[in-house]
């Protein structure tokens, strides 16, 4: 969510109970929010100086609406998924915004060339969450780092330089006369900051508890306005329930208990669940008995992603950013010996699918599909080269169950489709969903897949193969997903065609409050 300058309206994203995800205006003399039509898909919200449009990201671009309505205006392609956008609009006609390199980019806010707006030092992974300062020219944004912290940089619009300001554990913009971030992961913490000399005259004093705090992002749940109106969330996450369902969306059970799920993926047996799961404010995978619904864990370091089987289901590969950045471990999944690492480079990388033969290990790094060879095999022998090779963003690539052919999100067609492309050879790939499509799944028998469409329905699109080419058949709505939108795998297909979802509970809210004249609290 996102303050208007003025501090009278607050823009955010949500969705509604059809599944469909869209942005919002809610002025806060009003009981009521409006929708922006247009905006399906939106993900981040971002207000022009004069409060009269919005920005937002959606499958894979950059895009401003004017809050009255119209048309919407694509500027520039951005990167989605665990590595989305973010961006700033300033008030000399420019916004500022993170590219797929990492770094952050320039652009009129009118349309048109961009430019690199900032430059990384040796040790910073990406710059991400710009947020201009009243002059216009100057913006702050965060820079990750190899370790648990962040740095919060002062950037300028005449300059790739910058300078660091300060260390903190997410985004950081400006209020009152002082720098609003968030420190030791649920405190929001102002620090005294003079605009005429740009630099920080005291020390930082809590200004909230309990706020909300992107553990792989580092995003918090915050905005204000210049001029005082704070707004933030707090720092609880939905429950969801592990449950099976049917073609048509009927619970047939649910396993365990409601937690924080993020991710879930069937063993090749079906007798166990991987589950990402959210707790002290950490993510860990944990394993779950398919039958008795028993949970164990099985990582601890706080900083996971979701995890796959090996064909065999004896071993699980998983990324975690416990270095600083996301690298790839295995480890046994009876728990009989400790975690491998099995590929570093300095980059995030996240593991998608492996071969039914065990000799592949798809990976999504800097924005494209790779593939690792030997993941079996000794640790760090395996180089991993691009796959399919398109210079668009890929991701959640998976291998059919023959190994012949790999599904894969890409945002090629200007949103985010499904695409299929043979394996070993990345040539002759063709277009799977025809109205958006994200985290594809093949049916066992690899005759269907299965996706998430732009409208939240599951669906699947039988798939045949006639003189060595993939042909799309029938597509069939199953059901709403009723799951908030992630870049993780929130479902799975078993060999008996049952469908294994995170079913968000009806009562699962997430707090926002609202201060004004949030700064004299610190003056008392």
């Amino acid at each position: 969510m996102s303050v208007s300058p003025d501090g009278r309206r607050i823009a955010f994203s949500a969705e509604t109970s059809d599944g469909k995800t869209q942005l919002w205006i809610r002025p806060l003399d009003s009981l009521t929010a409006q929708p922006l039509a247009g905006t399906e898909g939106a993900t981040y919200t971002f207000w022009s100086p004069d409060g009269n449009s919005v920005g937002f990201m959606a499958n894979g671009k950059l895009n401003r609406i004017d809050t009255a309505g119209g048309p919407v205006l694509t500027l520039a392609d951005v990167p989605s998924g665990l590595n989305g956008a973010s961006a700033s609009w300033s008030s000399k006609g420019f916004i500022v915004f993170n590219g797929a390199d990492r770094a952050l980019h320039k652009i009129p806010a009118s349309g048109g060339p961009g430019s690199v707006a900032t430059s990384l030092a040796k040790d910073e992974l990406f710059h991400r969450w710009p947020s201009f300062l009243p002059d216009g020219v100057h913006f702050l944004f965060m820079a990750s780092v190899k370790g648990p912290r962040k740095r919060i940089r002062l950037g300028s619009l005449d300059s790739p330089d910058s300078v660091v300001l300060l260390e903190a554990d997410s985004n950081a913009i400006y209020s009152s006369g002082y720098l609003l971030f968030a420190r030791g992961e649920t405190t929001l913490m102002a620090r005294p900051f003079d605009l005429r000399h740009l630099e920080l005259t005291g020390d930082a004093r809590p200004v909230a508890e309990g706020l909300g705090v992107g553990l792989v992002t580092g995003i918090a749940t915050f905005s204000a306005s210049p001029a005082g109106l704070l707004a933030y969330g707090n720092a609880q996450y939905s429950q969801n329930s592990l449950t099976w369902l049917d073609r048509k969306g009927k619970v047939l059970a649910t396993i365990g208990e409601p937690a924080s799920i993020q991710a879930v993926a069937l063993s090749p047996s079906g007798k166990t669940i991987a589950v990402l799961k959210e707790d002290n404010l950490s993510m860990n995978d944990w394993l779950v008995d398919a039958e008795r619904g028993v949970a164990q864990r099985f990582t601890s370091t706080g900083g996971d992603q979701e995890m796959i089987f090996s064909p065999d289901g004896a071993t699980a590969f998983f990324s975690s950013n416990r270095n600083g950045h996301f690298d790839i471990y295995r480890k046994p999944v009876n728990l009989a010996g400790g975690e491998e690492l099995v590929y570093a480079d300095g980059e995030d990388n996240r593991v998608n699918s492996i071969s039914p033969d065990g000799k592949f290990l798809l990976i999504q790094r800097l924005g494209r599909l790779w593939v690792l060879p030997g993941p079996l095999g000794p640790p760090g022998k395996g180089k991993p080269y691009r796959f399919p090779g398109t210079e668009f963003f890929e991701d959640s690539g998976q291998f059919s169950p023959d190994g012949r052919w790999v599904a894969y999100e890409s945002n090629e067609s200007g949103r985010t489709e499904i695409y299929v492309a043979p394996f070993p050879s990345p040539g002759g790939r063709r277009r799977i969903s025809a109205a958006g499509g994200r985290l594809p799944r093949w049916r066992r028998d690899g005759k269907e897949i299965f996706y998430i469409a732009a409208n939240q329905m599951l669906t699947a699109t039988e798939v045949s193969v006639k003189n060595g080419v993939l042909e799309p058949g029938a597509t069939h709505e199953l059901f709403a997903h009723r799951y908030e939108p992630s870049p993780y795998f929130s479902y799975d297909v078993a060999a008996d065609g049952r469908i294994l979802a995170l079913e968000a509970k009806q009562d699962a809210r997430r707090g926002l409050t609202v201060v004004q004249n949030w700064a004299a609290g610190l003056e008392k």
